[in-house]
């Protein structure tokens, strides 16, 4: 179960499903420039044609945006695609996981039958990432994943220290996620080494907000780039995606877009913070766009309080029971516009008193 299931949540609510405020998913608040629309508009003759099955114009876009060699970009339908068919490309013999995370990690590695290693962050360390255990527990095979930041805790891996770990493993394959990372304002990349060993997950739906869109990449080096390209479905990336990806990468409001969506993200999600604190509520400390909360006894349980959100006040929240590492004292909300935040506070004062 992921966030974001909106057309269930609206049938949930029936007549009041446009009053929905979706704090479920993470996604950018500020809006995209109208330009994209007319990308979209002329990109429509274009559909009596196949997609580019290399992603050609859109890799490009990419590799100058990132600055580096196209030949170490694969594009595909949303991020989410390429980590299923991951493990499988590298030929993994086990899967390691730094709980809690991302859920598909989990799920991919049950598609191919691979044995997944579970190491619990601890909830007194804020959830920091243990490098000691993982350094421990590692050995030639394995296809170990940073989340960076980590979903659903929003926190930063310490790339400093992870990259001798990394170094002093050749034979492990490590895959940074990095789907939020364009959130973060000066967050240090994994793509900047450029190991034969490491491979960086990106996502474009979540800084832009177009998850229905499907579009998101990796970067790897460009033997391993052609052999995950191998195992995908021919037109994976629809010739919607590659028009307005290419044309977001390749816009001259780009760098403001994004250096304005920081500045907002990390000011609402200061003042979400502490709002949330004066309530009670304990706080992961995050650099992402959305909060890991834990509701204290003897405040109702992450359940009750999501269903009182969405059916008194239409505010959907994410119950995180179902990850690996965290209980029904565990909700994630994501960081919106100041005055969506402040009526996600109201509706939270008025359920939790």
């Amino acid at each position: 179960m992921h966030g974001g299931d909106v057309t269930h949540l609206r049938q949930r609510l029936g007549t009041r499903s446009t009053q929905l405020l979706d704090f479920s998913a993470n996604l950018n608040p500020l809006p995209l420039p109208l330009d994209i629309c007319a990308a979209v508009l002329s990109s429509v003759d274009e559909l009596a044609h196949y997609p580019d099955p290399q992603c050609r114009a859109l890799n490009a876009a990419i590799a100058a945006w990132l600055a580096i060699d196209p030949r170490w970009v694969v594009s595909g339908n949303g991020s989410e695609q390429l980590i299923w068919w991951l493990p499988r490309a590298l030929q993994a013999q086990r899967v390691v996981l730094n709980v809690p995370a991302y859920l598909d990690y989990q799920r991919a590695a049950a598609l191919w039958e691979l044995p997944v290693v579970e190491l619990p962050l601890d909830r007194e360390r804020d959830f920091a990432l243990d490098l000691a255990t993982l350094a421990a527990t590692v050995q030639p095979g394995d296809l170990v994943w940073i989340g960076h930041p980590n979903n659903p805790t929003g926190r930063l891996a310490e790339l400093d220290v992870l990259k001798p770990l990394i170094a002093a493993h050749p034979k492990v394959w490590w895959a940074v996620d990095e789907a939020f990372i364009d959130f973060v304002a000066a967050a240090d990349s994994a793509l900047q080494w450029q190991q034969p060993n490491v491979i960086v997950a990106r996502s474009l739906t979540k800084i832009f907000a177009l998850p229905g869109l499907r579009l998101g990449f990796m970067v790897m080096p460009p033997a391993l780039a052609v052999r995950l390209h191998a195992h995908l479905p021919a037109w994976s990336v629809n010739t919607f995606a590659q028009v307005i990806g290419t044309q977001i990468l390749s816009a001259s409001w780009l760098d403001d877009y994004l250096q304005t969506t920081r500045r907002e993200i990390a000011k609402q999600r200061e003042q979400l913070s502490g709002a949330l604190t004066t309530l009670g509520i304990r706080i992961t400390s995050s650099c992402a766009n959305y909060l890991l909360l834990e509701l204290p006894l003897p405040l109702p349980s992450a359940p009750v309080i999501a269903e009182t959100l969405l059916m008194q006040h239409a505010i959907a929240v994410r119950v995180c029971t179902n990850y690996n590492g965290l209980n029904e004292r565990f909700v994630r909300i994501a960081i919106r516009s100041e005055q969506e935040n402040q009526h996600l506070i109201a509706a939270l004062q008025t359920v939790l008193a």
